[in-house]
């Protein structure tokens, strides 16, 4: 067995009512998260919800999957296991002005109990630059949002028992959304999944909420990740193996399963513990302000382009158009920049020489 799509076709005859939820098909909702369903499935909780099977068919028909997840939704459209799972309480945010990019949406099971999955980081600037602001802001407003949907849903949907997910900052969102509700709200959360998302900051990760909830909390990383190695964990993590290489293990169809579970590894490779010492000492050597000045800087160079997503920075004359504003750019945040690149040479040697030393002793 291999990824997901094999997992569907080995499982997906099963329904839930037989053999329980695991960790395997929360990652298949994790992607199906990922899905523009705006419009489709309903935004209200009190609206009739629609079943994974009449969702992936209109999405199909507006053609608004890529390949692998058109794939994907044709396969759940058959699968017992999937098919008749229920969804509602859609949300898209994107706010240029806010700096925000935030979804979720919420499934009902069988066992009438929720899932609440939160949409990870997607190709667009506005959603990267909103992570990179974890580096040195308390929360950042899919924090905020991701909490308050966990708030309403769970006043509108009383008494039935809560579910988290999410993929990438999904995850974050998911551990953030249950650290940071109230009590009685935490009491009814059943356990949380964090697939290689992000942690928290010095800050956070020390609020009482987080440690409550960590004995509820999994979280799956695969065995070079970058992302899900930022910033500090709580809970204890789970190394998944990859067939991808590097940064593009962060894909969850390149996740291996075997059987009801994940194919794991015993530790992290050197090249993810080299990044996530040198940008642990990064962070830690630079103040939140500087931080902050650092992060706006880099994401300014990208202000006069008409890209929208990563991609787009290269295309036409956008690559001219940061170069000429990297030119210009003010002697204080050229001062700025210069010193946050220096502090991360200097932490990138500090970490390269004592794996160097750990290796030898």
């Amino acid at each position: 067995m291999t990824n997901i799509m094999d997992y569907l076709k080995w499982r997906g005859d099963l329904p839930l009512e037989k053999i329980p939820l695991c960790d395997v098909d929360y990652l298949v909702l994790c992607r199906v998260a990922y899905i523009k369903m705006r419009g489709i499935v309903p935004a209200s909780f009190f609206e009739t919800a629609i079943c994974l099977a009449d969702m992936a068919e209109e999405v199909i028909k507006q053609n608004l999957a890529a390949k692998e997840d058109a794939a994907l939704l044709t396969t759940l459209q058959r699968c017992i296991r999937f098919q008749n799972l229920k969804l509602l309480g859609h949300v898209d945010i994107f706010d240029d002005d806010e700096q925000e990019q935030f979804s979720a949406v919420t499934v009902l099971l069988p066992d009438e109990s929720m899932v609440i999955v939160f949409r990870g980081t997607d190709s667009t600037i506005i959603g990267w630059k909103e992570d990179f602001n974890m580096g040195f802001a308390d929360n950042v407003p899919a924090q905020q949002d991701a909490a308050e949907y966990v708030k309403n849903a769970s006043e509108q949907m009383e008494e039935i028992p809560i579910r988290l997910c999410g993929h990438s900052k999904g995850g974050n969102l998911a551990v953030y959304s249950a650290a940071f509700c109230t009590e009685a709200i935490q009491r009814r959360i059943l356990e949380v999944r964090n697939f290689d998302g992000p942690g928290f900051n010095e800050k956070n990760i020390h609020y009482p909420g987080v440690k409550r909830i960590s004995m509820r909390t999994r979280t799956y990383l695969p065995q070079s990740s970058v992302v899900g190695m930022l910033l500090e964990h709580e809970e204890e993590f789970t190394i998944v193996h990859s067939k991808s290489i590097g940064i593009f293990q962060h894909d969850l169809y390149s996740w291996e399963i075997e059987g009801g579970g994940f194919v794991k590894e015993s530790k992290t490779t050197g090249s993810s513990q080299f990044i996530d010492s040198t940008l642990k000492e990064w962070l830690g050597s630079m103040s939140r302000e500087k931080r902050e000045a650092f992060i706006n800087g880099v994401f300014a160079l990208f202000s006069n382009c008409d890209a929208k997503t990563l991609r787009e920075l290269w295309k036409g004359r956008n690559a001219v158009t940061i170069l000429k504003t990297l030119v210009s750019i003010d002697e204080p945040t050229r001062a700025v920049m210069l010193e946050g690149l220096s502090i991360l040479k200097a932490s990138a040697k500090k970490s390269l020489t004592l794996m160097l030393d750990n290796k030898e002793k």
